[in-house]
């Protein structure tokens, strides 16, 4: 799957990098990662796992979401309370490449 991504250095613009914890969804199916998140497409989904250390070393700080960064793509569906299910988003500016530990397939 790597191959098929882009090689711009950056893999995530800043809209479009909201996270949740690994930890949160692990061992989702793909329909259980749909209600987790809220997503309106159907799996399967590609995960991509981006660890801490990865992150840090990237220069990437990652922080609790807030109602302006939805501001710049008009993102109405965000909640101060978290996603659907209660999970909490976490996002920051552009995810470097350099960040990505893995990709995982999910259906």
């Amino acid at each position: 799957m790597l191959i098929d991504l882009s090689t711009d250095a950056i893999l995530f613009r800043a809209h479009r990098s909201w996270l949740v914890a690994c930890r949160d969804i692990a061992g989702f199916a793909g329909q259980d990662l749909k209600r987790a998140l809220g997503l309106r497409g159907n799996p399967p989904y590609v995960v991509f796992e981006l660890s801490r250390t990865s992150l840090t070393a990237a220069g990437v700080t990652v922080r609790p979401a807030r109602s302006v960064d939805a501001v710049p793509q008009w993102f109405t569906e965000w909640d101060p309370a978290g996603l659907p299910t209660g999970l909490p988003e976490m996002v920051d500016g552009d995810v470097p490449r350099a960040a990505l530990s893995r990709i995982r397939l999910v259906d």
